[in-house]
């Protein structure tokens, strides 16, 4: 009986979809006749594809701008668990928390496609020209609050923002969100935020920082060779001047970060997989604990 249902239902919509096309493709074909046949009176002779100058020297202007701020690197230390003199929180679990909160607020920047690298790090020693340091407030699966803050490399503070959000019991009684982190919609605000920051630098700024991170990188090795390249205050550092690309030290630092990417970037796949196996649990621990408050 059910199996009969279900072959006159796709019957049904099969035929329904057939003549949905068939309609709609007779109108798309006479109205195509329509128009290049009523243009013969028009002097215009408007056919062919309708560009428009100024939309495209716009959209290659906006594509120029994206892909300046692409050119940044991104680096996202592991998460403060803000557990120092705190008794109430399990320490085990803000210590999970610190690495997979890095890990979302990565993922939840990259699927915005607005950005260039983005990298978790255990530390803030990995190069780059910015780095999102967050601190874990408060996570109970009812209430999560982070403070993040985005420093760039030559020292400047470009956003400092508290974020929090209270979760509805609707998320966890849902079937279609019951089994979707809870949080998710914390980390996307955060991200818009810190690329509404970042698309805020000018070119100079972009060109710059990438120096400054380079040739902070360079001073680790060498600071004899890179240090008079740097002006140095209160820990915020400009450009001074730009080494000579034939410099047989500068060429050997650069090979070296380049090697250190490839190191950081093989790490990705470690804190994704990790973000990716510990979802279930950590999802069921967050209805859980909402339950309990």
């Amino acid at each position: 009986m059910n199996y009969q249902i279900k072959k006159i239902t796709i019957i049904i919509f099969t035929t329904l979809f057939l003549n949905a096309c068939v309609t709609g493709g007779k109108d798309v074909i006479s109205s195509a006749k329509e128009k290049v046949f009523n243009s013969a009176s028009d002097d215009s002779n408007n056919v062919g594809l309708n560009l428009e100058v100024d939309n495209i020297e716009e959209k290659k202007q906006e594509n120029v701008k994206i892909s300046e701020h692409r050119n940044l690197n991104i680096i996202i230390p592991t998460f403060d668990p803000g557990i120092e003199n705190n008794e109430k929180v399990f320490q085990e679990l803000r210590n999970f928390e610190a690495r997979r909160f890095a890990v979302k607020l990565k993922l939840a920047l990259e699927n915005t496609n607005r950005v260039g690298a983005v990298r978790v790090t255990p530390n803030t020693s990995a190069s780059g020209q910015i780095y999102v340091l967050g601190q874990i407030k408060e996570s109970n699966g009812y209430k999560v609050k982070i403070k993040v803050k985005v420093i760039d490399a030559s020292g400047k503070k470009i956003l400092d923002k508290d974020f929090s959000e209270k979760i509805d019991s609707s998320h966890y009684n849902n079937a279609r969100t019951k089994n979707i982190d809870a949080y998710n919609p914390l980390f996307e605000e955060a991200a818009l935020k810190i690329i509404e920051k970042i698309e805020k630098l000018n070119s100079k700024k972009i060109s710059d920082l990438i120096n400054i991170s380079n040739l902070r990188f360079g001073a680790e090795f060498s600071p004899e060779s890179f240090d008079e390249y740097l002006k140095r205050r209160n820990n915020k550092f400009s450009l001074k001047a730009l080494p000579s690309e034939d410099d047989p030290m500068w060429q050997r630092v650069n090979s070296i970060m380049i090697r250190e990417q490839l190191f950081i970037d093989s790490l990705q796949s470690h804190y994704d997989k990790f973000a990716n196996i510990s979802n279930q649990s950590y999802v069921l621990w967050q209805s859980q604990s909402y339950n309990e408050i």
